[in-house]
């Protein structure tokens, strides 16, 4: 009789607990994120992140489309532009626009690659941003759709009011010409998609002979984007000059055959 009343208690134990631990669990709230959205910019360890939805305040008289922005800072871990993240807050934030607050914590939203596509998103939005930024790069910067077509293998991202296509399906050369290291003289973009060319600047950018000494130069003559790189371009009929755009402490002088031919193509 003993063993069967401390079979019974024990069993009430259990179903006690179990019940303990269901409440429990049912009483677990996630926390949904102050902030998600693209990173548009960053410096040091902050990040400008900006959500791609828009908000409509305009019935309560103010703007028609407001897009929640802040800059992130105690941002421990590496981040990319064109990146898509969540965002929880350390207390509060500064309620300028965009907001300024620390981080308690960011999840990166991995960023997959449609089928048949050779860059995923946040990599297509990185090349936008950095396109964009050639024409204006003190906008500030809002990525308000991304769609990928498989039939042309293009990413067609919208940045604030202009549509940026990036082309995967064969490679071209996009060449700017500047006003300044920051300015791009308007309406000078010029493309070149034939392979063959394509081919020729990739090998003499590739085999250009890097100088050394302190760099201390005039403003370029040209931007130039190849493939996943920009570069500073300085020529003339005689000779040829390139810097990358993320290394300004360097630059490479082109051969004496591949001057000849970039200056005949871009003169």
């Amino acid at each position: 009789m003993k063993k069967i009343s401390r079979f019974i208690l024990f069993l009430l134990i259990g179903a006690v607990i179990t019940g303990c631990n269901k409440e429990n669990t049912s009483d677990q709230v996630v926390e949904e994120p102050h902030l998600s959205g693209y990173v548009t910019n960053k410096d040091e360890n902050r990040i400008l992140v900006v959500s791609p939805i828009a908000q409509d305040f305009s019935e309560n008289g103010g703007v028609k489309e407001y897009y929640d922005a802040a800059w992130v800072g105690n941002v421990t871990i590496d981040v990319e532009i064109g990146g898509r993240v969540e965002v929880w807050f350390d207390g509060g934030v500064n309620e300028s626009y965009p907001k300024q607050g620390s981080a308690r914590k960011i999840s990166v939203i991995p960023s997959e690659s449609p089928n048949n596509a050779k860059m995923n998103e946040s990599e297509a939005i990185k090349k936008a941003i950095e396109q964009f930024q050639l024409v204006d790069d003190q906008a500030f910067i809002k990525v308000k759709h991304v769609n990928y077509n498989k039939e042309t293998s293009t990413w067609e991202i919208q940045i604030n009011e202009e549509s940026i296509q990036i082309h995967e399906k064969s490679a071209i050369v996009k060449v700017y010409k500047m006003k300044s290291f920051s300015e791009v003289i308007e309406d000078s973009l010029i493309t070149f998609a034939d392979p063959k060319v394509v081919k020729s600047f990739s090998t003499s950018f590739k085999n250009a002979k890097k100088e050394s000494g302190i760099v201390n130069i005039v403003d370029p003559d040209y931007t130039v984007e190849l493939k996943n790189e920009s570069y500073f371009l300085w020529i003339s009929a005689e000779h040829g000059t390139i810097m990358y755009k993320n290394d300004t402490h360097h630059i490479y002088t082109l051969s004496k055959k591949a001057t000849k031919m970039i200056y005949g193509l871009l003169n």
